[in-house]
């Protein structure tokens, strides 16, 4: 996978979170789910993209969540007239009961022109 990095768990925030930084603002963010507790779990958690001025892209993985391969991931592109890089991708549960250390994600993106 090309541009990908794991997320890092934020004890402080109760959120997994990651920096990218593309040399342009259209991309195709994967999120891949790489592990999780329970499969329902999957439809509480948010994700929450910030760019430079704090513009938001903002949306449950229960309404994007793929299924390929047995493998699980959320794709979303960014809007290059609203979002400006570096963009903090932040994945975040609606439930304080998950613990959200037992889940583990890869961000990749593809340069979209």
């Amino acid at each position: 996978m090309d541009n990908a990095v794991k997320t890092v768990y934020d004890p402080a925030l109760r959120a997994h979170v990651v920096t990218i930084n593309p040399p342009y603002a259209k991309v195709q963010v994967t999120v891949h789910i790489d592990e999780f507790t329970d499969v329902n779990d999957l439809n509480e958690l948010f994700l929450y993209n910030f760019d430079v001025d704090s513009n938001c892209i903002e949306f449950a993985f229960g309404e994007k969540v793929e299924h390929v391969d047995e493998k699980r991931s959320v794709t979303y592109t960014t809007d290059p007239l609203r979002h400006v890089p570096p963009f903090r991708i932040q994945i975040s549960h609606q439930l304080d009961t998950v613990n959200l250390e037992k889940f583990s994600f890869t961000v990749s993106y593809q340069l979209q022109f």
